[in-house]
């Protein structure tokens, strides 16, 4: 099939471009996340910035707030995000959380964040400006 080969090689010559585009979101993510630790404390990037870890996906634990309550909270400004690992049953633990080290508590406060060719900064900037707000206001009522 002619289209088919036609897509085939566009996606293979924009291939570098996506990747660079997300390898440059991946690490802007996880430098704003080290600075909301700065202010916020008990941030846990799970998912490290280098070349052994997807660029389309962020791991992260917020101790103190369950995945489950900061995934429904960020739904409300339209932010979807997982919990746990993607390697994960929704009733049992995560093994691939486990192997890396992290306690159970932890592992029930992990939220996945993932990024596709089309993200940008600016919405990272709106997923950092909400997660702000989301932390200041679970961790004081939801302890």
């Amino acid at each position: 099939n002619i289209m088919m080969i036609k897509a085939y090689l566009l996606m293979y010559e924009e291939r570098d471009k996506i990747y660079k585009n997300l390898s440059e979101i991946h690490t802007y993510f996880i430098d704003e996340l080290n600075r909301l630790n700065n202010e916020y404390k008990d941030i846990y990037i799970n998912t490290k910035d280098n070349e052994d870890f997807s660029k389309y996906i962020v791991s992260v634990s917020f101790k103190g707030i369950k995945s489950e309550v900061m995934l429904h909270s960020l739904e409300e400004d339209k932010i979807y995000v997982s919990s746990g690992s993607a390697c994960s049953h929704h009733k049992t633990k995560s093994n691939t959380l486990s192997s890396i080290g992290l306690s159970n508590d932890m592992i029930d406060s992990t939220i996945r964040f993932s990024f596709g060719k089309y993200n940008t900064k600016e919405e990272i900037d709106i997923v950092i400006k909400a997660l702000r707000n989301r932390i200041k206001f679970l961790r004081k009522y939801h302890k």
